[in-house]
């Protein structure tokens, strides 16, 4: 018993860090489905809903969507890679967040909502067939022996069903779409970026007044309240990436090391940073897509941004053959974005390990320090 409670005091004492958020972020979900659920169970206002779905069902339905909605704001948000940023570098607590793990939220958030909506599906599915019972719904008369029928009929030829069904086909790629990242990055890009006909096709969902209230009356449309500030801050800092990536870069060193180690450095004016953070870097003649993150190796003291680029992928190796041509390519480059190794100023005692080409951020810290 000792020797196990020791292995929780050290897991949590080195990742904690990472699991105590996710545990506090998975106990918050619980807790706001319960209160939606409640919340359907007990509406005076949709009495007559609960009668015709069934009220375990339809309150597990409202319950669901609204997680799906609350996911919604939480994926857009993790998504803001200038806004991240610069909350990191005014972060005024002593108890530093996860700042480097939100990518890896991000994709649990999405499985989060893809979870939600099967639930949400579901329990709708199962009210289509409970409404098929139901001689006098008040939204129709269905005929008690038509229930099979008429639960398809709901899902396949309604405009409710529809718009549901093809936001969980969307979702279901946009999941899956993380699996092929490194077989195919523009497929990936494609994919992933079928997130706004999710985010569209689910504010349609709530427009035809499926749940009617009492006396009469339609809840209408919500989801969109949920989503459309983060995606207003998100399409702003695309539009502002867009513009500052393509402000004057001249490429005016490049190094090929024996070791498939490509090194790059970069004159841009407009381009300031903190030692450890990293940029991305976007090769037009490669791929009209595809921009990668790589670690400043440079100092902020000095004039030229350098980068150290291990020739691995299908990328960076048509990168380093196309380096190694006297026709250099055109390169632009974003950023910068913030690591966990531009914290370092802030204590008295840093321990910094590194191997290989993972030895690049400590690069610009020793720089700086020299």
């Amino acid at each position: 018993m000792s020797r196990a409670i020791g292995i929780v005091a050290k897991s949590i004492l080195f990742y904690g860090h990472k699991f105590i958020p996710l545990f506090f972020y998975f106990a918050l979900q619980i807790g706001l489905f319960i209160y939606a659920f409640l919340a359907a169970f007990n509406a005076p206002n949709l009495y007559s809903a609960r009668a015709y779905f069934g009220p375990l069902s339809f309150s597990t339905a409202r319950g669901s969507a609204f997680l799906i909605s609350f996911n919604c704001l939480l994926v857009l948000f993790t998504a803001c890679r200038m806004f991240w940023t610069a909350v990191r570098s005014c972060w005024p607590f002593p108890v530093n967040l996860p700042f480097d793990a939100l990518f890896q939220f991000h994709a649990i958030v999405g499985w989060s909502i893809l979870i939600w909506s099967v639930v949400h599906c579901s329990a709708h599915f199962y009210n289509f067939l409970s409404f098929g019972n139901v001689l006098d719904s008040g939204l129709g008369s269905p005929l008690k022996w038509y229930q099979i029928d008429t639960a398809a009929t709901w899902t396949l030829f309604t405009a409710t069903g529809l718009t549901g069904a093809l936001s969980l086909l969307i979702l279901i790629g946009l999941v899956s779409s993380a699996q092929i990242r490194k077989i195919s990055y523009n497929l990936f890009w494609y994919v992933h970026h079928t997130s706004f006909l999710f985010l569209i096709a689910t504010s349609i969902h709530g427009m035809f007044c499926f749940i009617h209230s009492d006396p009469t009356g339609c809840l209408g449309p919500s989801f969109y309240k949920w989503w459309i500030v983060p995606a207003a801050i998100y399409l702003t800092e695309r539009f502002i990436r867009e513009i500052r990536a393509r402000r004057s870069t001249t490429l005016v060193k490049v190094i090929l090391h024996p070791t498939s180690v490509l090194q790059l450095g970069f004159h841009k004016p407009s381009f300031s940073f903190k030692a450890g953070q990293y940029l991305y870097v976007y090769v037009p003649s490669l791929s009209a897509l595809e921009w990668h993150p790589f670690t400043i190796t440079s100092g902020p003291e000095e004039k030229t941004i350098t980068v150290h680029i291990r020739s691995d992928g299908d990328w960076t190796k048509r990168l380093y053959a196309a380096m190694s041509s006297p026709k250099l390519p055109r390169i632009l480059i974003d950023g910068p974005y913030g690591a966990a190794t531009q914290e370092v100023f802030k204590y008295k005692v840093v321990v910094c390990i590194g191997a290989g080409i993972g030895q690049t951020p400590f690069s610009s810290v020793l720089k700086s320090i020299l």
